[in-house]
């Protein structure tokens, strides 16, 4: 798919749902679950309290992180298509390095997201809906918590007593996640635009010609260049793309089947990607059959094994 295919796919769907989810509100990630006072005389309907600030917390970064990838992706993506139109190499080539990096920081947590919320729907709905259902018991999603915060709060310099999840990765170490999932060329992709972006000698040579020992200064190179970089690492542009975008779109599905007031693609559009449509209808078969006391308690947690 060439580069503005992908542009003319996705663009259409995730800009109105920047729109819609603009002004949306997250409280409970600043909350902080009081464990100090639990002990054998702690009412359960505390416990049950506890879990459920816990869940929203997780619930909330979740969707806090997929609404700013998009919200990023938009950006970078526009600017690239932009500059693409205006035959811009070096703002290209700024745009698509924008967007490569963001797609492989939000990737760190993406690659995890949809599977984590598959499994756990059942057991989020009755925690948050029908907490006695579920007894006592809390599930720890520590893994993917560290995940979600790394996203949000990692930056390059950090003070020496703030958390490990507040450190940024290197971009080889993100650029490399994408990689290992079997995004081709990423590596090189990253190099070429940052060798264009960064003065390097690509960023001189490109306004040059070279004519029988000589050095021609030619400003007129833009679209040909553009055309080699797209062409050279459309895959690459292109399973990148949709691995990050449709990881995202697929968990804003799974979160507003939990939160009806947060945006999502509509089950038609979600159709065909992943299998989202299948995690979905058996979820909303489970929670419109749901009979308070029924639940096998053993089974829901087994799925979050």
């Amino acid at each position: 798919m060439k580069f503005d295919e992908l542009t003319n796919v996705y663009l259409p769907i995730v800009n109105p749902l920047i729109a819609a989810a603009n002004g949306t509100a997250y409280q409970a990630l600043f909350l902080e679950p009081n464990v100090a006072g639990i002990g054998p005389d702690t009412p359960i309907e505390f416990l049950y309290e506890l879990r459920s600030v816990y869940l929203w917390g997780i619930l909330e970064r979740s969707h806090l992180t997929c609404m700013t990838y998009l919200a990023r992706a938009s950006q970078w993506l526009s600017a690239a298509s932009m500059a693409m139109r205006e035959d811009s190499l070096l703002g290209f080539a700024s745009g698509l390095r924008g967007h490569l990096e963001s797609a492989a920081d939000a990737f760190d947590v993406l690659q995890h997201l949809p599977n984590t919320l598959s499994k756990s729907m059942r057991y989020a709905f009755l925690a948050l809906e029908h907490p006695a259902d579920l007894g006592p018991a809390f599930v720890n999603f520590g893994p993917l918590e560290d995940a979600l915060i790394h996203y949000a709060y990692a930056r390059g310099k950090t003070a020496p007593q703030v958390p490990p999840e507040h450190k940024k990765k290197s971009s080889w170490t993100y650029n490399d996640q994408l990689t290992k999932f079997g995004v081709p060329g990423v590596h090189q992709l990253y190099e070429t635009l940052c060798e264009l972006v960064h003065p390097a000698a690509p960023s001189v040579l490109c306004f040059l010609d070279e004519e029988r020992g000589s050095l021609v200064f030619n400003a007129n190179r833009d679209q040909e260049l553009i055309a080699d970089i797209a062409s050279k690492y459309e895959d690459t542009i292109q399973q990148m793309t949709q691995y990050t975008l449709n990881s995202a779109l697929i968990s804003l599905s799974l979160l507003q089947r939990l939160n009806r007031s947060w945006v999502a693609a509509t089950d038609e559009q979600m159709n065909g990607v992943g299998n989202v449509a299948v995690t979905l209808a058996a979820f909303d078969r489970f929670a419109v059959n749901y009979q308070a006391g029924q639940v096998d308690r053993m089974e829901i947690f087994k799925e979050l094994s």
